[in-house]
């Protein structure tokens, strides 16, 4: 398992690049877990609820969220081609835990980065959209 780890370290340092600048965030799903859950009533620190899902959010700090490295475990926990979006938060970020959304289409909007996790729980893929840039003009 050295190289799962290697992985690990790698993937966390790339998002670590990538959360420079304000209000950038990762947002991973935990597929084990739903809002109704009661460990959800402890009212931990980074989790959003959106409908019945949870997802975990990391900051580069991780301060008043949970840490890369939290947020890419809780939401890498099953080994199955799991995702996680590097994004930007709208407005201030949440102090009162758990947050609800209702729309998750703001985030999408300003995703920067996905993250999957390989299907062996062994490595990552990182997808990383192209800017658009407008044809030369002739």
């Amino acid at each position: 398992m050295a190289s799962a780890r290697v992985s690990e370290e790698l993937v966390e340092a790339f998002i670590r690049q990538h959360l420079i600048g304000e209000r950038r965030v990762l947002l991973g799903e935990n597929p084990l877990a739903s809002c109704t859950d009661s460990w959800i009533r402890t009212r931990p620190v980074g989790v959003i609820c959106y409908v019945d899902e949870v997802y975990h959010l990391g900051t580069r700090d991780g301060a008043a969220t949970t840490s890369i490295a939290g947020a890419l475990r809780a939401a890498h926990s099953v080994p199955s081609g799991q995702v996680s979006v590097m994004t930007t938060w709208k407005g201030e970020l949440p102090t009162a835990w758990p947050h609800k959304v209702s729309d998750l289409r703001p985030l999408a909007a300003d995703v920067t980065a996905i993250i999957v996790s390989a299907f062996d729980g062994e490595g990552y893929v990182v997808w990383e959209p192209m800017l658009a840039t407008p044809p030369p003009k002739s």
